[in-house]
């Protein structure tokens, strides 16, 4: 439905961004949750700056842990974990 698009960064968008535009130019439905939280803020939406980076909580459910991969972020996914397990 909407071929095979890669999930490899590119200069304007980060690796998922792909999807959303195949499916977007193809006119299926897209929902995005809406960012209700975040840790550190690093990038902008539309008229947003700022609004939102590390440790990015969508429609209060679900996190996003950009650059998860940096050692600095190493103990901010173990606090999340704790928090959530708690």
């Amino acid at each position: 439905m909407v071929n095979k698009p890669s999930c490899k960064a590119t200069y304007d968008g980060d690796v998922a961004q792909m999807l959303t535009d195949s499916w977007n130019y193809r006119g299926l439905p897209v929902e995005m949750l809406p960012v209700t939280d975040f840790e550190v803020a690093k990038w902008d939406l539309p008229d947003r700056p700022q609004s939102y980076g590390i440790g990015t909580t969508y429609d209060n459910t679900t996190y996003h842990l950009f650059e998860c991969r940096e050692n600095a972020n190493i103990e901010r996914f173990v606090k999340k974990c704790e928090e959530t397990i708690k």
